[in-house]
């Protein structure tokens, strides 16, 4: 046993030599002490090993390393098991990911780290650590999807062309999507599995509409139908991809603050909603506000030092929580 006398705030445990390289620390080096607060801290020391991952460019999309298939420089991997890692990769494609105590893990690219348009072409894999055993390196592929080109239409008959700005969408997030006609449409939809999506006249040719991810929803790689008709009956289709992925549903999830002072928040959802709540543990509220359901704003005062943690409600339903840290004016 160890007596530690610190000042308050938030502090990190580090060890020197003499601890075997095998070992590792399996919970969150850090610790926040308030004033005159008299805490005891487990530190749990376990077997671990270091697992090598490599993010590829899979430019056949056969989900194996082939010769000629560099890395993706800066890419980002996530390792998902007895303790989750989510790193970005090196200039080479690779990462050595340490620490990791025994046991299943999942490992996959993150699609938020990932080059723009770029989707995974490997399947998340599941490797099994049993220290001090290092295994072999985890190859995951990305790439471009592939290119096809589909006429649906000639000059002058209806025709459709439809895409997202941001493909990927999280589990319980909002997709925006835009559609293109020619040839008079006058109804444009979206259907993925039953799930009928209207879309509403922009202008003269354009047209958007809004698709819901429920929450629960497996990450994986979507095909979406949008369709458009006109008043002589015509109908035109076209494939949309749409991936769910690991993503956050909304942003920042952290916020510093100075004790005492108040400070605006600004948070931005990948959902829309009409309430957007913040409950403190004191039961301290405060209410956002939104233009347009997905952008909020408030003002914000803590006069607590340390970390704090507020869970977040969205129409009545808990969809998360934001971590403050509190600190005095340096």
């Amino acid at each position: 046993r160890y007596r530690l006398f610190v000042p308050q705030g938030t502090h990190s445990f580090t060890f020197g030599k003499g601890l075997p390289a095998i070992l590792g620390l399996t919970t969150d080096p850090r610790e926040t002490v308030l004033l005159n607060q008299r805490k005891e801290c487990d530190l749990p020391f376990a077997p671990v090993t270091t697992l090598e991952v490599l993010l590829f460019d899979d430019t056949n999309h056969n989900g194996v390393q082939d010769p000629g298939e560099p890395g993706i420089p800066y890419g980002g991997v996530i390792v998902d098991g007895p303790v989750k890692r989510t790193l970005r990769v090196a200039d080479d494609g690779r990462v050595s990911i340490t620490g990791l105590p025994a046991g299943s893990y999942t490992v996959r690219s993150d699609p938020a780290f990932l080059p723009r348009q770029f989707v995974a072409s490997s399947p998340m894999l599941r490797v099994v650590l049993n220290p001090p055993v290092k295994p072999a390196t985890v190859k995951l592929g990305a790439a471009l999807p592939k290119k096809t080109l589909v006429t649906t239409f000639t000059p002058g008959s209806l025709g459709i062309f439809a895409f997202a700005p941001t493909p990927s969408v999280p589990p319980g997030g909002d997709l925006r999507v835009l559609a293109r006609t020619t040839g008079s449409a006058n109804k444009v939809w979206l259907d993925l599995f039953g799930q009928k999506v209207k879309f509403t006249r922009a202008q003269t040719g354009r047209w958007v509409g809004t698709l819901h991810i429920p929450a629960g929803t497996p990450y994986s790689s979507l095909q979406a139908l949008v369709v458009a008709t006109n008043a002589a009956g015509q109908k035109a289709q076209v494939r949309l991809r749409i991936t769910v992925a690991d993503l956050p549903l909304f942003t920042p999830k952290t916020f510093r603050m100075i004790v005492g002072w108040e400070r605006p928040l600004e948070l931005d959802t990948r959902f829309k909603s009409s309430r957007l709540l913040l409950v403190f543990s004191d039961r301290k509220r405060l209410e956002l506000t939104s233009s347009d359901g997905y952008t909020w704003h408030g003002q914000l005062s803590l006069d607590s030092l340390g970390r704090q943690q507020a869970r977040l409600f969205a129409d009545g339903r808990e969809a998360g929580s934001l971590e403050f840290t509190v600190e005095t004016r340096k």
